[in-house]
C-alpha cells in the first residue's frame, strides 16, 4: 500500500510514479501516474478518487482521467474543437465499456434489435400537449446563456416514455430524439387533416373556401 503521511486534506494520498528510458543515451522520464486522493476536506470522511496523469514531452505530469468515489468518470482534456473528433460517449450495461459513436448518438435502429414493434398511437395530442419554454441553467460555468427546450416532469405527465429518470424515479432530462417519432407522427396527422379539408372543398361541402390571403385553405363561421 501507498499511504500519503499527510495531515488530512483534500486531494491528499499516495502516488505511483511510472518511468522510463526516454533516450539512446540513457536517459529517463517519470511520464505517468496513478494516484489514490482524499475527495473532501471532511474530518473523518475516507472517500477517495483515483487519478491518472501523463506528460507531455518536456512537461509534467497532469490529470488526464479521475474516478470519483462514486464511480463518475471525468476525462478534462478531451477536445471539444475538432469536427473529426465529436461524437457521443456511449456506455454499455454489459461490463460498462464506453465507447464513442460518431455516428447516430449510440442509439440502435436496425429492426434486428428490436421486438414487439408496433405502429405508435400518439402524435398530434402529444405535440400540443408540451410546452416548450426559455429558460437559464442556474450552474451555468460554460456561459451557454437563454436556452430552449421541455421541462422534464412536465413531459412525464404527458408520456413518461419520453423521460429518463435518476435511480430514485426523479425526472432528469427529456429524451429528443425519441421525441422524434412523436414529431413524425402529429406530421402525419396534420398532413391527413389537411388532406382530408381540401377533399371536402373539392366537394364543394359548405363552409369551406380559399379565401384567405395566400391561398390558404380557411373555414368560414
Amino acid at each position: 500500500m501507498l499511504l500519503s503521511n499527510d495531515s488530512y486534506a483534500i486531494d491528499k494520498g499516495g502516488s505511483l510514479g511510472l518511468g522510463y528510458v526516454y533516450a539512446s543515451g540513457g536517459g529517463t522520464a517519470h511520464g505517468a501516474e496513478i494516484s489514490g486522493r482524499k475527495e473532501n476536506s471532511t474530518d473523518g470522511d475516507y472517500a477517495g478518487y483515483l487519478s491518472f496523469a501523463t506528460a507531455a514531452n518536456g512537461g509534467n505530469n497532469t490529470e488526464k482521467m479521475k474516478i470519483d468515489s462514486a464511480g463518475n468518470v471525468y476525462m478534462p482534456s478531451l477536445t471539444q474543437t475538432s469536427v473529426a473528433q465529436t461524437g457521443t460517449v456511449c456506455w454499455s450495461a454489459t461490463g460498462g465499456k464506453l465507447t464513442v459513436d460518431t455516428t447516430v448518438a449510440c442509439l440502435a435502429s436496425s429492426r434486428r434489435f428490436k421486438d414487439h414493434i408496433a405502429p405508435l398511437a400518439t402524435g398530434l395530442s402529444t405535440i400540443m400537449a408540451l410546452r416548450p419554454v426559455r429558460y437559464r441553467l442556474k450552474d451555468d460555468t460554460q456561459h451557454l446563456g437563454e436556452q430552449v427546450g421541455l421541462l422534464a416532469e412536465e413531459v412525464l405527465s404527458v408520456d413518461t416514455r419520453l423521460v429518463a429518470l435518476d435511480a430514485d424515479n426523479t425526472p432528469r432530462g427529456v429524451r429528443y430524439m425519441q421525441l422524434t417519432a412523436v414529431l413524425v407522427k402529429a406530421i402525419q396527422e396534420q398532413q391527413a387533416q389537411i388532406e382530408a379539408l381540401h377533399v371536402l372543398r373539392l366537394r364543394g361541402c359548405p363552409g369551406l373556401s380559399w379565401g384567405c390571403p395566400s391561398d390558404e385553405l380557411c373555414v368560414s363561421p
